[in-house]
């Protein structure tokens, strides 16, 4: 979505999958914007720079998301999580960060339905 650098690509113990974190600055703020349920082997190595619309990771099943699609619970989908730098100690470090509503840094606006009414970015 943004031009930045990929911070981390990595497999966490919990149900989210193959994760890309990607660092940017957006609306001059420093952001961390994470895809989680990702394929293993479509990550992009960290410290990669990237051009927003740059590919940097491919959708997958990983994580819990393969189960639940078997079930018929879910769609495949991929879940976005952002977080902005807060200022203390050093901003290559996530711990650093605190989680924020992902909306605000879309160029789309959502309708009650959860459908874009524009593209994002």
């Amino acid at each position: 979505m943004y031009d930045g650098k990929v911070h981390s690509a990595y497999y966490p113990r919990y149900g989210a999958g193959y994760v890309t974190r990607l660092q940017s600055v957006v609306n001059g703020e420093m952001v961390i914007y994470q895809d989680f349920h990702m394929q293993k082997d479509r990550l992009t190595a960290p410290g990669t720079v990237v051009k927003a619309g740059d590919i940097i990771a491919y959708q997958g099943d990983s994580g819990n998301l393969q189960a639940a699609i078997r079930s018929g619970g879910v769609d495949s989908h991929v879940h976005i999580k952002f977080s902005k730098y807060n200022g203390n100690g050093g901003y290559n470090n996530y711990n650093n960060y605190i989680e924020t509503d992902p909306v605000t840094y879309f160029g789309s606006t959502f309708t009650e339905t959860g459908t874009s009414n524009n593209d994002c970015n």
